[in-house]
């Protein structure tokens, strides 16, 4: 359990960081706001990681901001960190998804719907090349 005592700290420290920034950049315009009410999770290689992210307040706009979300340009609604999915990934070249996620959750202890799999891995092939529509083709 030290990996999630260093990732802990390394999140407050950016945190502050990225508060620090804020408020030095634009004095008077951002106020704490304590922190989100639910810890959000991410999955990572290691396991399961909770943080309850703090939040600014923008006096001007009347907004809530979260900063380390900024900071880190953590995707929104996504559990699953990229390096958390690379075992699966390589698993479904030669299982099914189904098989895949299985032995994923029983070397990892955490699990993973075949579904998200899927829709990782075509974010993730469709990312890396280019491949034309190929509907209308002339054959």
């Amino acid at each position: 359990m030290i990996c999630f005592a260093i990732i802990k700290t390394v999140f407050k420290a950016l945190e502050e960081r990225a508060i620090d920034n804020l408020m030095n950049e634009f004095p008077g315009r951002y106020e704490r706001n304590g922190h989100q009410r639910n810890a959000r999770q991410f999955r990572t290689s290691f396991g399961m990681f909770r943080y309850r992210l703090a939040q600014l307040r923008d006096t001007l706009k009347g907004k809530t901001v979260v900063p380390l979300r900024e900071f880190l340009s953590i995707p929104p609604n996504r559990r699953y960190m990229k390096e958390a999915l690379e075992s699966g990934m390589g698993l479904v070249v030669h299982l099914s998804y189904q098989k895949s996620t299985e032995e994923v959750e029983r070397i990892r202890g955490t699990p993973m719907g075949r579904a998200t799999l899927h829709r990782r891995l075509q974010e993730f092939v469709q990312s890396q090349c280019y491949w034309p529509n190929l509907k209308k083709a002339p054959y």
